[in-house]
């Protein structure tokens, strides 16, 4: 397996997008075969259960954008880079 591969599959975001597939997977077809009336019910649940879902990806997201920013900041402060600062305009 190639590193990008494991990378991954040991990624959060991915990890809970697969959960997420299989758990609206999972409710679509139990419903769909339980009861036809009850399908309509379940794709609303499914829908409602997308938002946290997203939101929770984004936040890894910019938590890890914001971890890799900081670890920049830090390795060009050892270097003796320093850190560029913009000018104050009000």
């Amino acid at each position: 397996m190639n590193e990008a591969l494991r990378a991954l599959l040991r990624s959060r975001k991915f990890l809970i997008l697969c959960l997420d597939t299989v758990v609206s997977l999972v409710l679509y077809f139990a419903a769909k075969y339980a009861s036809p009336s009850l399908a309509e019910d379940v794709k609303m649940v499914i829908g409602l259960l997308q938002l946290p879902v997203t939101a929770i990806i984004v936040a890894i997201s910019v938590e890890d954008s914001t971890a890799k920013k900081a670890e920049a900041l830090l390795q060009n402060e050892k270097k003796g880079e320093g850190v560029i600062r913009r000018p104050f305009h009000p």
